[in-house]
């Protein structure tokens, strides 16, 4: 077994980090292929992000990548069930949607299937693989197109026990494979998701969390024939839905607030100062107040600017096609919500141009797009090419 370089181990990072929805550091890799399966045992660490505690406690484990390019499989999350009373306490919150099986009640009992697309899941999670794990309970595993993540929660692997360890995998791996027959037998179930799969899950969300989810996709949700009509509008378009509007453009009064907020306190402070002291004291009150009046203005006029760019981009940009070259995870979040940067290649005025964006959501999709090399519709600023909106990897609805 061969020890992995340094651009292995930023790379993996990048990949656990995407399968279990983390920011995980890797600290050692070893690799070996094995019947044109490449294999990785990472040995990891990460702060868990449900954990609000300052105490969090950082977990350090090892886990197995799997890159078997001949796989095609619908992303999913299988992972232990919690019990007694953390079990109830995380299924008041909301939990997500568990897919149980009346004819596996062993498996169901043991762990949470978890998958935006239920059906393509289902028929991957053949009775073989779900009669395998059930017979050792304790796995989660990760999936997601040619990658499959295998590891126990919070153990490290001696290197005496890697053998069994590298087995077990491989088996899962078999097991997989053999699902993903059932999968081309059924050419008319995709493998995907999409955002209808996730207005689903959503509904079936309980607690808080799922009231919140769907409270947000309601919020910004915009239908296929609601862009369509937008998009046909001669420039400027003045028609914009608001699910559109909501997500491209945003509501800045927050930030304005904050703003005016600001001013008004760079202005106050100051008066307040030198009525309340007396002599060369009142004049401390002076660059206090300039801070406020600096950060004050500050976020009044990138606040305006940002809104005036983003509604140009949507009612004035010029329209046109390209591809997605790449989708990038940042350990950036922005309201719980993680950022991705969206590389794209695109020609306007006939000239060939690339960018790259800032997207929250549509991450399943836009990734379909770099895989397939289909076009995508993006909304170019007249003003500076550089800044797009890619309509296709928005919330859309049917």
């Amino acid at each position: 077994m061969n020890q992995g370089t340094n651009d292995q181990v930023e790379v993996l990072a990048e990949v656990i980090s995407e399968l279990l929805s983390e920011d995980v550091t890797v600290s050692h890799v070893e690799r070996q292929v094995r019947d044109g399966v490449s294999l990785f045992v990472v040995e990891m660490s990460y702060l868990p992000s449900t954990d609000s505690s300052h105490r969090a406690t950082r977990i350090h484990q090892t886990g197995i990548i799997l890159q078997d390019d001949t796989l095609q499989i619908p992303r999913f999350a299988l992972w232990p069930h919690s019990k007694g009373i953390l079990g109830k306490l995380i299924s008041a919150g909301g939990e997500m949607p568990d897919i149980n099986f009346d004819d596996s009640l062993a498996f169901s009992n043991d762990y949470h299937l978890f998958a935006w697309n239920e059906e393509a899941v289902r028929i991957l999670f053949s009775q073989d693989v779900r009669n395998y794990l059930a017979r050792a309970p304790g796995w989660t595993v990760r999936g997601d197109h040619s990658r499959i993540l295998v590891l126990k929660a919070g153990k490290i692997c001696k290197a005496d026990d890697q053998p069994a360890f590298i087995n077990d995998s491989f088996e899962m791996l078999a097991l997989f494979r053999k699902g993903e027959k059932g999968l081309d037998e059924q050419p008319q179930v995709r493998r995907s998701t999409e955002v209808a799969d996730v207005m689903l899950a959503a509904q079936k969300m309980g607690g808080f969390q799922g009231a919140i989810l769907r409270k947000y996709l309601n919020r910004i949700a915009v239908t296929n024939d609601e862009i369509e009509q937008f998009l046909a509008q001669p420039k400027p378009r003045k028609l914009v839905p608001m699910g559109l509007r909501r997500q491209c453009i945003g509501d800045a009064k927050p930030l304005i607030a904050m703003g005016v907020v600001l001013l008004l306190t760079g202005v106050g402070i100051p008066i307040l100062f030198a009525l309340v002291l007396s002599g060369t004291d009142r004049y401390i009150g002076l660059p206090v107040g300039a801070v406020f009046l600096i950060a004050g203005a500050l976020t009044l006029f990138l606040s305006i600017q940002s809104s005036r760019r983003k509604h140009r981009i949507v009612c004035e940009g010029d329209l046109t096609s390209g591809h997605v070259t790449a989708v990038e995870r940042t350990n950036t979040e922005i309201n719980s919500k993680r950022r991705y940067h969206l590389h794209l290649a695109f020609e306007v005025a006939g000239v060939a141009r690339k960018t790259q964006t800032n997207i929250y959501s549509g991450i399943e999709q836009a990734k379909v797009f770099q895989q397939s090399g289909k076009a995508v519709r993006i909304l170019v600023d007249p003003l500076d090419a550089d800044r797009v909106i890619c309509v296709d990897t928005l919330v859309i609805t049917e």
